[in-house]
């Protein structure tokens, strides 16, 4: 008990709140901040590639993105079965 009475005065002088279980609570703010940081993170990306889309349909004058994966699916050039067993190969 005192090593939780210290732990309790170490963050009352700090400033900072603190619970029974001997984590203070900033933490856990900290931890959720940092996951709502990621969260955004990932938001923002997809934000980035759905317009960088939107623009490729546009200039394309297509109106799904369906057949803006089909137009980029017959652009890239298929790679012969040889070149597949040479990289299946390599990384054995």
């Amino acid at each position: 008990m005192i090593t939780r009475t210290k732990r309790y005065e170490a963050c009352v002088r700090r400033g900072r709140s603190y619970d029974s279980s001997g984590i203070p609570l900033s933490s856990y703010k900290h931890r959720e901040l940092s996951e709502k940081l990621t969260r955004l993170r990932r938001l923002r990306q997809q934000k980035e590639f759905l317009v960088e889309k939107g623009t490729d349909m546009v200039a394309r004058g297509l109106s799904t993105l369906d057949e803006l994966e089909e137009v980029e699916r017959q652009e890239t050039p298929a790679m012969p079965s040889s070149q597949i067993n040479d990289a299946v190969d390599a990384i054995d």
